[in-house]
């Protein structure tokens, strides 16, 4: 058994498919396990996080049944030379870059002439300067962490929204208002109720979701968007071509359809349980009552 990408879901499903006692061979492109989660635990707020990660990789390590290869970025031809006949891919996904997402259906005009910052960049280390504009389409924990995370730092920070609320997903997760209240605790300027229409010469051009004759241009530095994440998948597809090689081959986890740590883990949790049942794991679990009238 042959699992590619040590995030949540890879990890997930490599301890499940341990525990009904296949043999898994665990390969992670990177030098360490836990892919997103090793990034987003690094946010302020969210070092619990790292135990989706902890506990999985202690327990894999107590696998006799379990191998671990860090820095090994299979190809193709490298995973069929393997010979290995169930793969499951879990390589995770990356955010866009055009701003498209939840509010755009088309790229913003102007992102690629400023200094642009996407999720990926921030939790990779890279630095903003001057004022920052979080432009936050994503509506979880990620706009409202990298604010702070830039306040900290002594920027001056806005953080803009098309809802009503700021990070107003996590409503269910009971911690919308204690995300909210921290943000203007710490002087960050929230500007709800408005989405980015375009960058043009280091201002962004925002405008009421109610009625774009209401708009207004804010001055940055550097600009952070934060919008819709795209599949890493290139491996997957690639693999297509020969799947006829294999018994199983799967996208799992944000590789899949890019969502939660939770949802990425459910998917890795599935994927294992069901390996060679020929049960669809994604069919409806219960049959709905769906009476009609005459």
């Amino acid at each position: 058994m042959l699992v590619i990408g040590a995030g949540p879901a890879g990890l997930e499903s490599a301890l499940q498919l341990a525990n009904r006692g296949y043999r898994v061979t665990l390969a992670e492109a990177t030098e360490a396990l836990g892919g997103r989660i090793s990034r987003e635990c690094e946010l302020p707020g969210m070092a619990s996080y790292a135990r989706v990660r902890d506990y999985r990789e202690n327990l894999l390590l107590q696998k006799s049944n379990v191998e671990i290869y860090l820095g090994n970025n299979l190809d193709t031809q490298q995973v069929a030379d393997l010979g290995i006949p169930h793969v499951l891919v879990a390589t995770g996904a990356r955010w866009r870059r055009d701003g498209v997402g939840r509010r755009h259906a088309f790229p913003i005009a102007g992102l690629d002439q400023v200094n642009l910052l996407t999720p990926d960049d921030v939790l990779g280390g890279q630095k903003a300067t001057g004022k920052v504009v979080v432009y936050d389409d994503d509506h979880y924990f990620m706009g409202s962490t990298i604010a702070e995370l830039y306040r900290g730092q002594g920027h001056e920070v806005c953080l803009v929204t098309p809802e009503s609320r700021v990070s107003i997903w996590t409503e269910n997760t009971l911690e919308q208002e204690k995300i909210q209240a921290r943000l203007l605790d710490l002087g960050v300027e929230v500007i709800v109720s408005h989405q980015l229409v375009e960058v043009v010469d280091g201002a962004a051009t925002i405008a009421n979701v109610y009625s774009h004759r209401h708009r207004q241009q804010l001055g940055f530095d550097s600009l952070v968007v934060i919008t819709a994440r795209l599949p890493c998948d290139e491996l997957y597809r690639e693999l297509l071509d020969t799947e006829d090689r294999f018994k199983t081959l799967r996208a799992i986890g944000d590789c899949n359809a890019p969502g939660t740590v939770a949802a990425a883990v459910y998917d890795g949790h599935a994927a294992a349980r069901y390996l060679e049942s020929g049960q669809d794991i994604y069919a409806p679990l219960f049959v709905r009552d769906m009476p009609a009238l005459d």
